[in-house]
């Protein structure tokens, strides 16, 4: 139990200090940055409390808003996928596949997991982007840059997942 709370605490600060270290300072083609720090939402265990679900939620957006300046765009964002976590979660799974489970390619299978987390990181990256946009005068950038977004964010925890299945 202690091992898991300290992994889950690790995965929170590299998550943290990647996204705000590397990641921000990236951008393809000049305008999709990759927001990495989603993937820990992806992976905590479908067991955790709700409180402590959207504690975690917050923590990582604010954190991610302190460093980045955005004013609670990132919490907002992170939230939102908080709360859709679990019915994403039976969209893709059945009932006895999530029960204490820790959402990996390992446990779900990889094409499985990334369906489940293509659809997270596409809805985080749609609340955040209508947000940083909050005017819809180009629909079609804004289109493209979730879409970029998206593809580029999951490409980064595609190759992560393929590297820990790699390692059993």
């Amino acid at each position: 139990m202690f091992l898991s709370f300290v992994k889950y605490i690790i995965s929170f600060l590299v998550l943290l200090l990647l996204q705000v270290t590397v990641f921000n300072n990236f951008t393809f083609l000049g305008w999709a940055t990759p927001y990495i720090y989603i993937y820990f939402i992806i992976i905590l265990p479908t067991s955790i409390p709700k409180g402590w679900l959207f504690t975690l939620g917050f923590l990582m957006g604010l954190s991610i808003d302190i460093f980045c300046n955005t004013l609670g765009m990132h919490t907002i964002a992170t939230l939102v996928v908080t709360a859709f976590r679990e019915s994403i979660l039976r969209l893709y799974f059945s009932s006895d596949e999530i029960e204490s489970s820790i959402p990996s390619a390992f446990t779900y299978g990889l094409w499985r997991f990334m369906r489940y987390a293509i659809t997270i990181v596409a809805l985080h990256h749609i609340v955040l982007l209508l947000i940083e946009s909050f005017v819809f005068m180009n629909v079609w950038l804004l289109i493209g840059k979730i879409i970029v977004c998206t593809l580029f964010t999951s490409l980064l925890i595609f190759s992560v997942e393929t590297f820990k299945l790699s390692r059993r």
